[in-house]
């Protein structure tokens, strides 16, 4: 019997890279969904010829006909920097919040029977205390339009009529992928620090806050869909750093590295801790810290040898 999957937002960052991973091929028919509005086409470069791509946006298309027949749907699709959100409440909730929903509820009458939702760690945003805070934590305070809206949607989904729906909770990704994006605090830090800029860190910059690595993000949704657990939301996080962690392995790299410090626009910069046993108990990563510094140190040096490296011989 053929297996067919739908992956919304299939361009982006986390997207890109599953597109790559050969775990994919356990599918049949391979759709992703995508509008394009962030021009990621080096996403495109050499995939496999039984991936079909389709542009489409789903805040204004049922994609009723894309999702005729499918077994597995993973939706990637949404605004995802949450800082510009803060000036974009209304464009935030049309895609993250109302889009997300009329693609869950569209794969639910399409028939299908798993539905893999992204939201967000940061969702829970900053707390005074010192709690490690679980999925079924009451202590939710989301601090910018992109974690409200990811929150707003996660219940609505998790109630529909598919056999198997899950949420997760991914802490910052970073990782490179065809479609990586700069924003998130690794990659930004990484970008600024090889092209010479100095690197800047919300104050006071000692507070901890979840990460998780692509590698992480990727084994998580394909062994939760093989696996297929119990519906629900999971946290996925490889590890808990601050910034100035991070800059002390890019420094490995470039010690010239020059640290500047501003007053964040939004508050869950302060640091928040994440309980992942569930993930862990239900084997979708592995979650030993080591592993994680790991993927850090791998990353970081793939972007200073490869990027500044060719730079260099450009320049020169």
């Amino acid at each position: 019997m053929s297996k067919k999957i739908v992956i919304t937002g299939g361009v982006g960052h986390i997207g890109s890279a599953l597109l790559n991973d050969s775990r994919l091929k356990a599918f049949d028919e391979i759709i992703v969904v995508d509008s394009f509005v962030t021009s990621r086409y080096s996403s495109l470069f050499n995939l496999p010829n039984k991936i079909k791509l389709v542009k489409r946006d789903i805040v204004s298309d049922c994609l009723k006909d894309v999702l005729k027949g499918v077994d597995t749907v993973i939706h990637l699709a949404g605004t995802v920097n949450a800082g510009e959100t803060i000036d974009k409440d209304g464009l935030t909730r049309e895609v993250n919040y109302l889009g997300a929903i009329k693609v869950a509820k569209a794969s639910a009458k399409a028939g299908a029977k798993c539905f893999v939702f992204l939201s967000s760690a940061s969702i829970y945003g900053p707390t005074d205390s010192e709690e490690v805070r679980a999925e079924d934590t009451e202590h939710i305070y989301p601090q910018s339009p992109y974690a409200k809206y990811k929150y707003q949607a996660e219940q609505p989904i998790l109630d529909l009529d598919i056999p198997k729906v899950y949420v997760f909770r991914f802490g910052t990704i970073f990782g490179y992928s065809p479609g990586m994006r700069f924003h998130t605090v690794t990659n930004k830090f990484l970008w600024n620090a090889i092209i010479g800029n100095p690197v800047t860190i919300w104050k006071p910059g000692t507070g901890k806050r979840p990460y998780l690595s692509l590698h992480h993000a990727k084994d998580a949704i394909f062994n939760i869909m093989e696996t297929q657990p119990k519906s629900g939301v999971y946290n996925a996080v490889s590890e808990h750093w601050n910034p100035l962690q991070i800059t002390e392995v890019i420094k490995k790299y470039k010690p010239e590295l020059d640290v500047k410090y501003v007053t964040p626009r939004i508050l869950n910069q302060d640091g928040y801790l994440l309980d992942c046993s569930k993930s862990e108990k239900a084997s979708l990563y592995n979650t030993s810290p080591e592993i994680a510094l790991t993927h850090l140190e791998e990353y970081a040096e793939l972007m200073s040898y490869n990027i500044l490296g060719n730079l260099e011989r450009f320049n020169g």
